[in-house]
């Protein structure tokens, strides 16, 4: 069953301003990519719940990076000379914001405790 945005905003009331346009694609990439198989198949409650979930992660984590958060950065200077970069895994992608922890707990508790690509 996919999900609309409606559904996203039921979890997540702040995201009811999200652009139409960030919507659409946040919405074509839950739906379209998310692996069924892993949770309870395409009608289950918990793959709703997953997409759902990714969603307000995605669109959370959108508007995070536009105000310059955008994440775990480590950086280091020495003199005049500095670098900065940041650590990408899943769990610290997800655990940027609380609806991905949501989501990797769905996930962790799910068929799809192999590896997994977002």
């Amino acid at each position: 069953m996919f999900i609309v945005w409606a559904d996203v905003v039921s979890h997540a009331p702040q995201l009811s301003g999200t652009d139409a346009t960030v919507q659409t694609d946040i919405l074509a990439y839950v739906n379209e990519t998310l692996v069924t198989g892993f949770f309870d198949g395409e009608d289950g409650i918990t793959t709703r719940l997953a997409r759902i979930y990714l969603a307000a992660h995605s669109a959370t984590a959108a508007s995070l990076a536009v105000s310059g958060n955008a994440g775990p950065v480590a950086s280091e200077t020495l003199g005049s000379e500095s670098r900065s970069y940041a650590s990408l895994s899943l769990d610290n992608i997800l655990a940027r914001t609380g609806y991905g922890v949501q989501f990797m707990r769905l996930l962790n508790n799910s068929a799809a405790r192999g590896p997994f690509v977002l």
